[in-house]
Order: structure tokens, then sequence, then C-alpha cells
């Protein structure tokens, strides 16, 4: 009996590795196509789903495959309906081609493709979407929706933890509402670098502008929330009314406010000039009142006339230096405080004049230029290439 029940036991238990040496994919091997040394297994028409630690990370229809012999990899051709499980967030995706890592739960496509989102919908080059650095990776060309603007770039890479991303040699273009009038203004970027993450994104060597102004600095710190704008560095600014050269410029959009400071170079359009261009923004060096002389001839009525009247002071452009400019430019409270020893120059084919003062205030609704000395002084200087000299506590100018 004893011998019996080993005899039993024996034959279940070659029976069991039998059944366990059964190869499951044994029907694919060899009939759709010869397989090479390290493919294992072919197949066509199927759907894919992929698991991570007994989570479902991926899945996707496939026109065939290739299955790695060690199971490591699956090589695909023609994913479509794919989508990409992370800890944070869906991504639907497709691709001409793609291979799924299973040790790492990376899916790599690199003949093009397409990536869909909460915050992006783009048709990419090269992707990656890797599991366990939860997030995609883009090398190459991209285009399409990102953070809710139609974007150009090289490169990308996007975190699905807290939304974060960067990217190279990028062109944006996106709707940003005003959070107090609620109204939606366009916004274009374009940029050598750029990133974004908890509402604030960075665009470095960059040029911004929303059809009002345009910015051009080495980093431009753009609040999505707020909606206002930090440039720095280098900054170039211009609008309608005039063009700017600063080191640093902070644009307010819901009080339609700038505050330029920093070595300010401001170009004071004329009256006739109201157009938004991006040109070469005149210098103004610092200069004393006894460095700027007068004409050695003697001036002719005609110079006289003009460089002694104010009615012509908004018939040309103004060059004016200072430490820092706040300017206020919604129609209807156009203004400006300028600060800091601003100096002004205006050129007239009859010749020249320029002010010093230790403040000025532009009110650009009444037409009129307001300067200041510095507190029971007199330094208010006024000068012109026909001999006039002039000094004043206060000095208003009707333009």
């Amino acid at each position: 009996m004893v011998l019996a029940g080993v005899a039993i036991v024996a034959a279940c238990y070659i029976s069991i590795v039998q059944i366990l040496r059964v190869d499951a994919f044994a029907k694919y091997r060899g009939e759709l196509a010869p397989i090479g040394g390290t493919e294992g297994v072919k197949l066509s028409s199927f759907v894919l789903r992929a698991y991570d630690g007994g989570h479902l990370s991926a899945t996707a229809d496939v026109e065939s495959a290739v299955v790695r012999r060690d199971r490591s990899s699956i090589s695909m051709q023609g994913v479509s309906n794919g989508k990409y499980f992370s800890d944070d967030e869906t991504l639907n995706f497709s691709a001409e081609q793609a291979i799924y890592q299973y040790y790492n739960s990376t899916l790599s496509a690199s003949q093009g493709g397409q990536i869909q989102g909460d915050d992006l919908d783009l048709h990419v080059d090269d992707f990656t979407l890797a599991r366990n650095q939860n997030e995609l990776q883009v090398v190459g060309g991209i285009s399409g929706r990102l953070m809710d603007g139609e974007v150009t770039a090289q490169t990308l890479i996007y975190d699905f933890t807290d939304e974060s991303w960067s990217t190279h040699s990028v062109k944006w273009k996106g709707w940003q509402q005003d959070p107090v009038t609620e109204d939606r203004r366009e916004w274009e970027f374009e940029a050598e670098d750029a990133s974004g993450a908890n509402d604030v994104n960075i665009w470095q060597n960059a040029r911004a502008t929303d059809g009002e102004i345009i910015v051009y600095a080495d980093v431009v710190e753009h609040n999505t929330k707020t909606d206002v704008i930090v440039a720095k560095g280098n900054v170039r600014y211009f609008s309608q009314d005039a063009n700017v050269r600063c080191l640093e410029a902070t644009v307010y959009h819901d009080e339609k406010r700038s505050v330029l400071v920093g070595a300010v170079n401001m170009f004071v359009k004329s009256k006739d000039d109201d157009t938004l261009a991006e040109v070469e923004v005149p210098v103004l060096t610092p200069s004393t009142p006894e460095s700027n002389k007068p004409l050695s001839t003697e001036p002719t009525e005609e110079q006289e006339d003009v460089l002694r009247s104010t009615e012509n002071v908004r018939d040309f452009p103004v060059k004016i230096v200072a430490d820092r400019v706040e300017y206020w430019y919604k129609k209807g409270e156009r203004r400006a405080d300028i600060t800091g020893n601003p100096q002004a120059r205006q050129d007239l084919p009859q010749g020249w004049r320029m002010v010093w003062a230790h403040t000025a205030f532009y009110d650009g609704e009444a037409e009129t230029i307001t300067l200041k000395s510095k507190p029971e002084e007199r330094t208010v200087r006024i000068i012109s290439s026909i001999g006039d000299d002039a000094l004043a506590r206060l000095f208003t100018i009707s333009t």
C-alpha cells in the first residue's frame, strides 16, 4: 500500500510539472513571422493591459506587437485608444510605434504620437511616459494645447504630481482672464526656455505681448492667477505712448499700471505717434546743466519763438532718464510719477531744451507736466540751446 501511494504521488508530481511547463503563447509562436533570438511572441489585433504591482498602469488597442523572450518589454505597432494611468492623472495616447517596459512601467514612442490630458493635447515627435518618475518626457518637437494655450516647442517635461512643466524654444499663445474685470486678454510668449508651477510661469530670454504692451527681458515671470508680469534684466518695454529701457518692470494688468525701475530710459512719443512697435529705445546719458552748452551764435527769432513755446511740447518726442517711473496707462486715467532725479531732453529742428528736477508728475488727461524741487530748495532747472536758463521750486508745463 505504501509503495502504491508513493507511485500515485510521483505520477501527480510529474503531471503538475508538465502543466507548469506549458507555454501559454505556444500557438502564437512561429506562425506569424520568424522570431529572432530575443523575440518571444508575436501578436496581432489585441488589447494591451499592463499592470504594475497589481494596479492597471496602461491599456491600448494594438495592431501588432513582439514580446521579448524574457517578457521584459513589448514592442508595438499601430497603438490607439491608449490610456496611461499615473498616480495623479490619466493620459490618453496614440503612436505609430511604442515600447512598453514592464520592469519600470515605462511607455516610449519614437515615431510621433498624440498625448492628451487635463492640461495638454499635443502632437509630439518622441515621448516617454515614466511611471516611476510620474512624468511625461518629450524629446523633439511638440505642437498643440498646453495650459489653455496653443504651443509649439522643442522638448517638454511634465510632472503629473504638481502639474509643473518645462520646455525649450517655445511659443505660447492663450487667453488670460482679468481677475477684477473678468475681461479676457490674449497673451503671446516666446522664450528660449520656459517652466511653470503653482500659477507662475517663467520665460527666459523672452518676449511677451498682450496687444497693448510688448516686453522683452532676460526673465519674465507671469502670475496667471493675478495676471501680473515681472520682467527682469535688460528690459525693453513698448507701448503706444512710450518706449522704455530699464532693469526691471512690473506690469499690473488689472490696474493697467506699470512700475519701471533701475536706470530707466523712457522715450515719450509725440502726440501723433501711437503705434505699438518694437524699435530701438534712445538712451539719454545723465548730464549736468553746465555740460550742455548753448549755441555760440545769436538765436534767430524763429528759434526763440519755437523753443520758448509750451504749445509744441507734445509735438516732439522726449527722452527721460530716471531711477523709477510708475505709469498708469488706462484710457482716461493716464499719468506717471517719475522719481530719482529725473532729467529730460527734447530735440527740435530749431534746437533743444532740457530740464532737471527732484521728481516729476505727468498728467496725461490734463496734458500737464509738473516738475518739483527737493523740499525747501530751488532745484528745478530748465535750459535751452538758445541760452535760456531758469531755476524754480515748482514748474508746470501745459502740454
